[in-house]
């Protein structure tokens, strides 16, 4: 029997334009869902990240076919904003499936809440939250977390989390495992193909240069500051090495310009602020290696960006780092904090072409397989319908 289309809603902090990994995977999800013929709607705020350009757009906009409704922020603190504009939007519309995105959020909390009042499947897509950068951000997330585990909050039909250990965080929350299903992130098609680059190099002066790539948000533990002090060491072996620093401002940037400066490095190193679109394929593509020193990566959707474009990677010993890295095949990971042992690994890439060459193959090809859009996107249309049908079921069952 054929399926029918669906309504479905997005809760989600931030979207496109913003830039993040949230932002992409919603993204790409809502945009998959509209070629399948499902009408879909994102609610999100009117605002951007903390720190970034502020969001000049529209209340309402269809972008590539995605219907998106932008609210007034109250209250907000760091990424957790309060929007209670999407409260009238949920109770008029009679969404199929309501999809909240992101773990200890108000908006999650309000679709689950008028979610059960209208009987309408929900689920809470986790893409990380377990990771507390201070004294204060731990305590709260214990008391949600303490809520969460006696029923009072983080209460939803259904869960997506992108690991086991993801699940198994999940799993102390008193939630049920046939409740939570593994679904991966993924790359779009675009990732997987070459572009051209030459107009790039000429744009940013990087003839003869042998490009370096940090590509993701100046965000403290994001820590571009390890690969400035890795970057001394790697010339005095590689001379033409150049680091590009790509993503926008979140805090670090005035620490990176000074460590810059302390280090003689001005002619070695760019920040060229947020790319998106050709731009940003073009920046993936002349790199030669791509690192990214977290001291958390939920999953790491950059890491999956660089391999579709069949570089080399290296990573944090993160969650999401060993989640997408083959040690010793797609690429390295080494050890947090550590600028010593990011040298190491880029100096034994640059050093060996071949191997380079051999790596960023097989990244590729293992993005290529486990990583593409439409085969994830599958997994989440399955599993609305499995919603539906379950509890069409168990109302059947009860006439």
């Amino acid at each position: 029997m054929k399926e029918s289309k669906l309504l479905i809603a997005h809760l989600t902090p931030y979207y496109f334009p913003s830039i993040g990994g949230v932002e992409a995977v919603v993204q790409y999800i809502a945009e998959d869902l509209v070629r399948r013929g499902h009408e879909v709607h994102v609610l999100t705020t009117n605002r951007n990240h903390k720190g970034y350009p502020p969001l000049e757009r529209p209340r309402r906009e269809v972008i590539n076919g995605v219907q998106i409704c932008r609210f007034r922020t109250y209250g907000s603190i760091g990424h957790l904003g309060f929007f209670p504009g999407i409260i009238p939007a949920l109770l008029r519309e009679g969404y199929d499936i309501v999809h909240s995105h992101c773990y200890r959020h108000p908006h999650g909390e309000i679709g689950s809440i008028i979610g059960r009042l209208k009987h309408l499947h929900t689920i809470l897509h986790v893409h990380g939250g377990f990771f507390a950068s201070d004294k204060l951000k731990s305590l709260l997330y214990k008391v949600y977390d303490h809520l969460a585990a006696k029923h009072f909050v983080n209460c939803f039909d259904h869960y997506i989390a992108l690991s086991h250990a993801f699940k198994e965080a999940l799993n102390k929350l008193n939630i049920a495992s046939d409740k939570i299903s593994i679904i991966q992130n993924a790359v779009p098609d675009e990732y997987f193909n070459a572009v051209e680059v030459v107009s790039f190099r000429e744009k940013h002066s990087l003839q003869g240069k042998r490009v370096l790539l940090f590509l993701s948000s100046l965000h403290p533990y994001k820590r571009p500051d390890l690969l400035i002090s890795a970057l001394p060491k790697i010339i005095k072996t590689v001379p033409n090495v150049f680091l590009l620093l790509v993503g926008p401002d979140a805090g670090e940037c005035a620490k990176v310009e000074k460590l810059m400066r302390d280090f003689k490095l001005t002619n070695h190193v760019k920040w060229i602020g947020p790319l998106q679109g050709k731009e940003k394929q073009q920046v993936l593509e002349v790199a030669e290696l791509f690192i990214l020193p977290s001291d958390e990566e939920p999953f790491g959707l950059v890491f999956l960006e660089a391999m579709a474009h069949g570089k080399p990677v290296i990573g944090t010993d993160t969650e999401g780092a060993r989640k997408v890295i083959d040690h010793n095949e797609t690429g390295f990971i080494v050890n947090r904090g550590r600028a010593d042992e990011i040298a190491e690994a880029c100096l034994q890439l640059l050093s060996n072409p071949s191997q380079a060459e051999k790596m960023g193959r097989k990244a590729k090809e293992r993005a290529s397989i486990h990583y593409r859009v439409p085969p994830i996107v599958d997994q989440i249309e399955h599993l609305y319908y499995r919603l539906i049908n379950a509890k069409k079921g168990k109302t059947a069952g009860l006439t």
